[in-house]
């Protein structure tokens, strides 16, 4: 039986609609096909100015804890190259491993 991902999110100063946590779930549930083994995910989305939000996506896995920090003017935007970071950098843990 797989284990199902603790994801935690958090919403700074904007209203999380479901759409968008939706979106979101789906977005770590693509982070957790690159690597099997995380143990949980948080991501804090904020709106920090009129314009201007940032998303923070924090990973725990074995030994380690992965950050990215990403701002857009946007919020799907901000989470899509928050995601694409994290993507890279989840590879490039998993490839450490491996060495």
């Amino acid at each position: 039986m797989e284990e199902k991902m603790e994801v935690k999110i958090t919403a700074r100063h904007i209203d999380l609609s479901k759409n968008l946590k939706e979106y979101i779930e789906g977005e770590v549930e693509r982070l957790s096909k690159i690597y099997d083994r995380t143990i949980d995910t948080h991501v804090i989305l904020d709106k920090e100015t009129h314009s201007q939000y940032s998303v923070e996506i924090i990973i725990n896995v074995p030994k380690k804890q992965l950050v990215i920090k990403q701002k857009a003017d946007d919020e799907t935007k901000a989470i899509d190259e928050a995601m694409e970071k994290m993507v890279r950098q989840l590879k490039k843990y998993k490839e450490k491993l491996r060495q």
